[in-house]
């Protein structure tokens, strides 16, 4: 007799045969979500400053990727189903989760470059203050100098005080404040060390 001994049939699959592939799916899907929403809460409009900035032009660009890889994943399969099927659903979730993850990676670009161009901001706003303390405090210390010398000087030598206020008037504070940038942290701390 010819033919194959034994036959054993084709292997047959159930859906929960996914399941570690589908949980990674829906926690890159979670993560993706809450990255989204942390991007879309990011914004700083300081008006007195007039520096506005978000992440809603980077976010333009990959927003309908996003869109579709959050979209539900359906599987209309019910019961079980052979390798063809097993092939099909095993290459969609593949594809799924690589989406995910470079949109994932996508997005912490943006993130870390909001955080990046914060820290410019934080670090503006820090010297801003520091500027107009040092200005006001130089012109007080003019101003004190002056009034002493007017509360001392005036009546025993008028020229004398005279000459000491024009003299306390020429100094100038000579530093100009620098302009915002985004890399006005990293500039700062460049010239600290030089």
């Amino acid at each position: 007799m010819s033919g194959p001994k034994s036959y054993s049939p084709p292997p047959r699959y159930s859906i929960s045969v996914f399941n570690g592939k589908l949980n990674q799916a829906f926690q890159l899907q979670t993560r993706l979500k809450k990255l989204l929403e942390e991007l879309e809460n990011f914004q700083i409009n300081d008006v007195e400053l007039n520096i506005h900035f978000d992440c809603s032009a980077q976010l333009k660009t990959i927003r309908n990727q996003i869109n579709t890889a959050l979209k539900n994943i359906v599987f209309d399969y019910k019961g079980t189903f052979g390798q063809g099927t097993y092939n099909k659903i095993d290459l969609e979730l593949a594809a799924k989760i690589t989406t995910l993850t470079t949109l994932i990676t996508e997005s912490e670009k943006i993130k870390n470059d909001f955080v990046a161009k914060n820290k410019d901001y934080t670090s503006f706003v820090a010297y801003s203050r520091f500027f107009e303390s040092s200005l006001r405090s130089f012109n007080n210390f003019k101003s004190e100098i002056t009034n002493y010398l007017k509360k001392n000087i005036l009546d025993y030598s008028p020229e004398m005080y005279r000459e000491a206020e024009r003299s306390i008037g020429a100094i100038k504070f000579e530093l100009t404040k620098e302009n915002f940038s985004f890399v006005f942290d990293g500039a700062t701390n460049m010239k600290r060390l030089l």
